[in-house]
């Protein structure tokens, strides 16, 4: 008989404990993905987009939600994107709504991001994404990098371990996905669920793309076990074409809100036109259960120009597979190039970006 762990964390999903020599360790726990509550609200966004957003989590019972934690832990999407092309990251308005909604309940908000393969999630990563530096002054929030309390954590249908932060680990703290819509030409879209892959502690993330569809088995693992509390996929703008990183700006104006990633993410699919039974994390997940939706009654949809505006540029499976086979041996590159490169040609990656992918948001006919 083995000896009795030393447990530090469990929940449904997972357990986290010691080992004998004081690293932490976890290991997943079968459990039900798919959440009880189908509704979902798709909200405009006025002038003051964090007061909109404010009043979008009210309507969702987002204070119930608050009310079951001491902290919540806003995921954005910082380090997937461009610097100065607003499509490609998180709305920094859309996470002060949040953050004033969360502080108005007694609950204690931090926004978080972990490091990726080119880029640190620290303090000049938050100045590059222009706005949200001044929302986490004005607000006295703090950020936090997910990269620094890493726990190995063995998971379902995923070969070696996943590194997951302590910090969203923590049952105390209600995890929020707060991310803008955008295409990706691995996993097809980049929604909620797929956001949750950014809170892996590893910055090395090129191994979890080094097998055909280990990145969707890696996506399914965190946003299953960092589920959401609470998703918010939208914002200003939505990302179509060639995502994560080159996606036309769409005016997009709104946020879909829902406590089942799952539910959000496969709106946002049909949103998109992209084949939801073709979202390979997101079909791991709900586990043969079928995603209902309910849309709430004072949603707004997006409008038909939009719908055909993001459409005209989305992937969809055939250029998704192309870009693939294409862009697959970037991640076989050495990881210490990888992280040298990615930064000096990020202001190279913004220019081509303004210069011609931007346009394309003027085009008609």
């Amino acid at each position: 008989m083995g000896k009795p762990l030393n447990v530090e964390m469990e929940t449904d999903r997972f357990v986290v404990y010691r080992s004998e020599n004081g690293t932490a360790r976890g290991f997943e726990k079968p459990a039900r993905v798919l959440g009880d509550d189908d509704r979902i609200l798709i909200a405009p966004l006025g002038d003051d987009v964090a007061r909109s957003t404010y009043e979008a989590l009210d309507k969702t019972g987002a204070g119930e939600v608050w009310k079951k934690f001491k902290r919540v832990g806003i995921k954005v999407n910082l380090c997937g994107g461009i610097e100065g092309c607003p499509s490609t990251f998180s709305d920094p308005l859309v996470v002060e709504g949040i953050i004033e909604h969360a502080k108005s309940h007694g609950v204690e908000p931090f926004v978080c991001e972990g490091d990726m393969r080119g880029f640190l999630a620290d303090g000049e990563m938050v100045k590059r994404r222009g706005e949200l530096s001044d929302v986490l002054e004005r607000t006295g929030t703090s950020f936090i990098n997910l990269s620094g309390d890493p726990v190995g954590m063995l998971c379902l249908g995923l070969e070696g371990k996943l590194t997951l932060p302590r910090q969203l680990l923590d049952p105390e703290t209600a995890v929020v996905s707060s991310t803008l819509p955008k295409d990706h030409w691995e996993c097809g879209i980049s929604m909620a669920q797929k956001n949750m892959y950014g809170a892996i502690s590893e910055r090395r993330k090129a191994i979890f793309h080094r097998g055909w569809n280990r990145i969707d088995r890696a996506v399914a693992a965190a946003s299953r076990i960092l589920r959401p509390d609470l998703s918010i996929v939208g914002g200003r703008w939505a990302g179509a074409g060639w995502g994560p990183h080159f996606c036309v700006p769409v005016r997009f104006d709104r946020v879909v809100v829902g406590t089942d990633a799952i539910r959000v993410d496969k709106y946002m699919s049909e949103i998109y036109g992209y084949p939801y039974e073709k979202v390979r994390y997101a079909i791991i997940n709900s586990r043969g259960e079928n995603a209902t939706i309910s849309v709430m009654s004072d949603s707004v949809p997006p409008s038909d120009e939009t719908i055909d505006m993001i459409r005209r540029y989305a992937m969809n499976d055939k250029r998704r597979l192309l870009w693939k086979i294409l862009l697959f041996p970037q991640y076989f590159l050495p990881h210490r190039f990888q992280h040298a490169m990615a930064p000096k040609i990020e202001k190279t990656a913004a220019n081509f970006h303004h210069r011609f992918i931007d346009p394309l948001a003027l085009k008609r006919g």
